[in-house]
């Protein structure tokens, strides 16, 4: 059994379904921990698209971050439930 576990989520349920495979590998006293990447569009190069401005950029981060954490905390409380 392993101490500890990383699982990648992006909130598709295909994605949660490594949760039962890391629930099976971790030790009773063991750690799982989520993770979850949240794609920010970069700041294109000039000439290949239309300009991202710096605004739009921080707009986006203020958007998707708390919807990844969110998402993180449901899954979290939701296993936790489960003694994990």
């Amino acid at each position: 059994m392993l101490k500890h576990v990383l699982v990648p989520l992006d909130g598709s349920q295909l994605a949660e379904e490594a949760l039962e495979h890391a629930k099976n590998i971790v030790d009773p006293n063991g750690k799982l921990t989520l993770i979850a990447a949240v794609d920010i569009p970069e700041i294109p190069l000039y000439g290949y698209y239309p300009a991202v401005s710096t605004p739009d950029f921080e707009a986006a981060t203020n958007e998707m971050l708390p919807q990844a954490k969110h998402y993180l905390e449901t899954v979290a409380k939701r296993i936790a439930s489960e003694n994990l």
